[in-house]
């Protein structure tokens, strides 16, 4: 029974928003998590916590007493709907990357499969086989003593309910400093993504993980996030592409947005980008020096 504490994890609570869930979260890791050392770090963790987001268009980590880097958010959403890994090009928002190879990047993986998860929903949208995986048995059971980069999530998993695109997000694990944030605002773009070229509004971002934890180099930090500072919502994105388009347009916006923000120069893309993609080229573009 002394162990019991650590069940908690497992009771879905339900957030209006990202940034009201977010001090939450860390109490609860800070104070019903078990510590744990992986690779010798110790951490404190929850085993099989959920929780799930009302509104994922308002997603964005801000006003909750952390420092966050929207740049950097807007560029790893970007890899991931473009289908693209190039830490090369991320670090210019954030330099932490650079330390960590490809080999678990999203984009790539989830791209090949995209077109056929719009296609399912489609034609069926009572589905539940709208399922895209992230995790590859044959990459990613070799060890490999130098990999810092195992896909941290397992799959996703799209349904309609309600007229509602709903998504589920499984992880095998999840930093609630360093990888929560970015992750619940990447995928709520892939969600919100789905949900434009489908014609449909937005419904839940629900998440799972089988390991939620706070390293102990940020336990201070963490107990320090406050609730939002504002009750009003916050703009975030309607991720990419207009209603009708295919996942191939959003690869094609996603590599010009990727060429604005970069040194190299732009491509043509034939059409107006929605104020979504707007919100991107500015957070992409080059700081004047």
């Amino acid at each position: 029974m002394a162990n019991l504490p650590h069940l908690r994890g497992l009771i879905p609570r339900a957030f209006p928003t990202f940034r009201h869930a977010y001090r939450q979260l860390a109490e609860a890791v800070l104070t019903a998590g078990t510590e744990v050392a992986p690779r010798g770090e110790p951490t404190l963790e929850l085993e099989g916590a959920s929780f799930c987001v009302l509104d994922p268009r308002d997603t964005l980590a801000t006003g909750v007493n952390r420092r966050f880097n929207v740049r950097f958010a807007a560029a790893d959403a970007l890899q991931v709907l473009g289908g693209f890994a190039d830490h090369a090009w991320a670090a210019q928002y954030n330099p932490r990357i650079a330390h960590y190879g490809e080999h678990g990047a999203y984009g790539p993986r989830l791209a090949p499969q995209m077109p056929g998860v719009l296609e399912r929903l489609r034609l069926d949208s009572s589905s539940r086989r709208a399922v895209a995986l992230l995790w590859d048995r044959d990459r990613d059971l070799d060890y490999r003593e130098d990999a810092t980069d195992y896909p941290c999530t397992t799959e996703v998993q799209f349904l309609i309910r309600g007229g509602l695109v709903d998504l589920h997000v499984t992880m095998r694990s999840n930093d609630l400093w360093w990888g929560t944030p970015f992750d619940v605002f990447t995928f709520s773009q892939l969600q919100l993504t789905v949900a434009t070229l489908l014609g449909r509004e937005v419904g839940t971002y629900y998440h799972r993980t089988t390991s939620l934890h706070l390293y102990e180099k940020d336990w201070e930090a963490a107990a320090a996030l406050t609730d939002p500072e504002t009750a009003e919502p916050t703009y975030t994105p309607g991720g990419l592409g207009w209603r009708g388009e295919t996942w191939a347009d959003v690869l094609a916006v996603a590599a010009v947005l990727k060429a604005n923000g970069h040194p190299d120069p732009g491509q043509p893309l034939g059409r107006v980008l929605t104020p979504a993609e707007e919100w991107y080229a500015a957070r992409l573009a080059p700081r004047p020096k």
